[in-house]
């Protein structure tokens, strides 16, 4: 009986044992996670429209921060004005303006007739007509060439004016349209003219593809946004008419 109970060495060599079923190690979990999250994104967002959106963005952040960094501390740098004076003044009125610190003039001497004329067609932003039987001198400023233009340029005259004991009275000679105070219209005309031409191309692109197949399938494109862009225009110059143009 103790014969039969007992197990030799040699049976035990031939029993199998269950195989211990392989446990991950806790640490590797995130990792396979992680790269598995990731292989997911690269396969949902294909490298060329991973870069595309990249583009965008760094155009969008550059958009913003031209506007940012133009905006937040503005300073005038080289206006253009003519100064209209005795000839024996000018050049001295000339030098001083110019040698502002900063330089935020760049004057030149001139007849009031001719400095008149630059001044409507936007050759320069202002006019100093200096008057020596005068302490008051006047400038001549072109609202309709950009409102914040005339301010910088009014607050410099009126600074330099001060350091010779002087004062400006300041006329507005050629004044912005009733209905277009601050001159802006034109600029946000434009944009919202780009804007459309942009939305025109992303739902062509969205709806049609983002490249089309043959020359006669771009050409089809091209054929629809005419009557896109002939619309656009057209509304977008009848509201500025109605709003800055109106009476």
């Amino acid at each position: 009986m103790r014969k039969c109970g007992s197990v030799s060495q040699a049976d035990t060599d031939h029993v199998e044992t269950p195989a211990r079923s392989a446990e991950p190690d806790a640490p590797d979990q995130p990792k396979k996670e992680g790269r598995g999250l990731w292989a997911r994104l690269r396969g949902a967002v294909p490298p060329r429209i991973a870069a595309m959106l990249v583009g965008a963005l760094l155009l969008q952040l550059g958009f913003v921060l031209s506007y940012v960094g133009a905006f937040h501390h503005p300073q005038p740098h080289r206006i253009p004005i003519a100064v209209a004076a005795p000839e024996r003044m000018a050049p001295d009125a000339v030098e001083k303006l110019n040698g502002i610190p900063g330089h935020p003039l760049k004057a030149t001497a001139t007849d009031e007739a001719t400095a008149r004329e630059r001044l409507r067609t936007g050759e320069i932003s202002g006019v100093l007509i200096v008057k020596p039987g005068s302490r008051t001198d006047t400038l001549l400023t072109a609202g309709a060439g950009g409102a914040s233009t005339a301010s910088a340029l009014e607050t410099v005259i009126e600074k330099a004016e001060k350091t010779q004991k002087r004062t400006a009275s300041v006329v507005d000679a050629f004044p912005a349209q009733a209905g277009d105070a601050r001159g802006l219209s034109s600029f946000y005309l434009v944009v919202g003219w780009t804007v459309g031409g942009y939305l025109l191309a992303a739902l062509l692109g969205v709806s049609l593809g983002a490249r089309p197949a043959t020359a006669r399938g771009a050409g089809r494109r091209l054929l629809a946004a005419v009557p896109y862009a002939v619309l656009s225009g057209l509304g977008g110059a009848a509201i500025v008419g109605l709003f800055v143009l109106a009476p």
